[in-house]
């Protein structure tokens, strides 16, 4: 039993003393996450792709009367104080500490600053014109479904 409990212990010492250094690296990580986060201005696009949402959600449901809580639960569970650190994770996790001190010059750099500056112009364009695809593909999807719905419901009746 004193074996036991000694192996334990020394386990955990050892364990301690090897997860350190990887609490470390994360926390650096962590921190240039952070920074990246703050060049890329991710808050703002944040919240320049929640307004956008806003405004979709705000045309698609005018007429209902529930549609202004809707959105002021959409801003509450997606505002910037709340996924700020699910954004750090993600890049922490996936970016080595050397990429994102790449990232983090690049977009210091006049074409990283292009870059973060005309995002959002770009999402525009690209919104609008899958907006134009979706509505192009609508009946087809409509059509679609409707057909398959069709057949399941002959081979329920066949099943029968």
């Amino acid at each position: 039993m004193t074996k036991k409990v000694l192996c334990m212990i020394l386990l955990t010492g050892v364990f301690t003393a090897v997860s350190f250094p990887i609490f470390a690296e994360s926390k650096q990580n962590r921190d240039l996450a952070e920074q990246l986060l703050i060049v890329k201005k991710e808050k703002e696009n944040s919240e320049q792709t929640l307004s956008i949402i806003r405004q979709m959600l705000s045309k698609e449901s005018a007429t209902k009367s529930w549609a202004g809580e809707f959105v002021k639960m959409i801003d509450q569970e997606t505002s910037w104080d709340k996924v700020k650190e699910y954004y750090i994770d993600a890049y922490a996790e996936t970016f080595s500490e050397k990429e994102m001190k790449d990232m983090i010059a690049f977009y210091n750099t006049p074409s990283g600053k292009a870059l973060v500056q005309k995002t959002p112009e770009i999402s525009r364009k690209l919104g609008t014109m899958m907006e134009k695809i979706m509505g192009q593909l609508k009946p087809k999807i409509q059509a679609f479904i409707l057909e398959k719905l069709k057949e399941d419901s002959k081979n329920r009746t066949e099943k029968k």
